[in-house]
């Protein structure tokens, strides 16, 4: 099966998944960072994708999680198991990862199994974002 990339700026790749598994963003330069990794349940897909992509699991630096839903975090346990990255996420999904919320995550509603993992939050003050040098974490800017 054929998964879409497309390289949206030099080492940062959009993966389209398709409907009910998320998309997800690679970033090959330094940090290596991936952003969502899809449902366990297709994650040797995931680990498949990655790796075509001359990205090996064991070097994720972080994982940007843009939300606790399952098919945004199935991946999550295994890749920071293999690597030790840290994941990242806003502090209402943390607390949701933090007390084993199936429902929050949408595990128990879709079926789904649950690898919990440890996390942390970004400032609630900074946003992560791609510019043509690397992921950094920059301020976030009042409207």
């Amino acid at each position: 099966m054929h998964i879409p990339q497309l390289e949206i700026l030099e080492d940062s790749l959009f993966i389209e998944r398709g409907y009910l598994n998320a998309n997800h963003f690679v970033y090959r330069g330094d940090p290596p960072t991936l952003i969502d990794t899809g449902y366990i349940a297709d994650f040797e897909t995931t680990r498949r994708i990655i790796t075509d992509l001359d990205l090996d699991l064991s070097e994720v630096s972080a994982i940007v999680t843009t939300h606790c839903h399952c098919d945004h975090i199935g991946g999550n346990n295994r890749i920071q198991h293999l690597s030790g990255c840290d994941i990242i996420q806003h502090d209402i999904g943390r607390i949701f990862i933090e007390t084993r919320d199936d429902w929050a995550t949408r595990w128990k509603y879709y079926n789904q199994q649950a690898e919990f993992f440890t996390t942390r939050t970004f400032d609630t003050f900074s946003r992560p974002c791609f510019n043509r040098e690397t992921l950094k974490f920059l301020p976030r800017q009042l409207v």
